[in-house]
């Protein structure tokens, strides 16, 4: 199968990386006085943004048990590629060439396995639909609601920002053994729907 899987919250165990959980401030940001200010633009916004997100993916660590499931589907002649929105990770200012530099080396250091990596700012549906996934494992609500939307097999990586999701108790995976699980009987529903079309297509000749 082609598989894809975002890296930021799908790969990776946020609840070891508390981002976001401070104190909420009223003080007012350059970018709230500013708010026509592209960060790509400003040097000094950059160097803070690329700080904050070299410490993450050199900190935050990656589910337990996916370097194994990730060699086990590569050995099932399974296509993973990781397809990732990271801040900084599209930007072709330097600080964005050494983002995209560490999470490769994260990828290795942990001993995940992949085929590709596609750094995106683009809709993770366009993504798909271009590269023919078969199944993409996500933890973003807004994306796995559009992804379904669009008839893409999705499996939900469940977390506090999607809980709110309903009715998908058999696509959606508390760890990466339930993971696992999920991503084997999609296997095997899809191979069962392929028999069954081949028999179809042998009866009609």
């Amino acid at each position: 199968m082609n598989i894809a899987f975002d890296k930021d919250g799908t790969m990776t165990d946020l609840r070891y990386f508390p981002i976001g959980r401070g104190t909420k401030s009223n003080t007012k940001t350059i970018l709230d006085t500013a708010p026509d200010l592209k960060y790509e633009n400003n040097a000094l916004i950059r160097k803070v943004l690329y700080y904050g997100m070299a410490l993450y993916t050199r900190v935050c660590p990656y589910r337990k048990g996916l370097s194994e499931l990730t060699k086990k589907l590569a050995e099932k002649g399974d296509k993973i590629t990781i397809v990732t929105s990271t801040c900084m990770g599209t930007s072709d200012y330097i600080e964005g060439r050494k983002i995209r530099a560490l999470v490769e080396l994260s990828l290795i250091e942990n001993d995940i396995v992949y085929h590709d990596i596609i750094f995106t700012k683009s809709n993770k549906v366009k993504e798909s639909l271009e590269n023919k996934f078969d199944l993409v494992v996500e933890d973003n609500p807004h994306n796995i609601i559009s992804l379904r939307e669009a008839g893409i097999n999705t499996v939900r990586m469940i977390t506090s920002q999607n809980d709110f999701i309903e009715n998908d108790r058999h696509h959606a995976a508390k760890d990466i053994l339930e993971l696992e699980y999920i991503i084997e009987r999609i296997r095997k529903e899809k191979e069962l729907i392929k028999r069954k079309e081949n028999k179809r297509l042998t009866l009609l000749r």
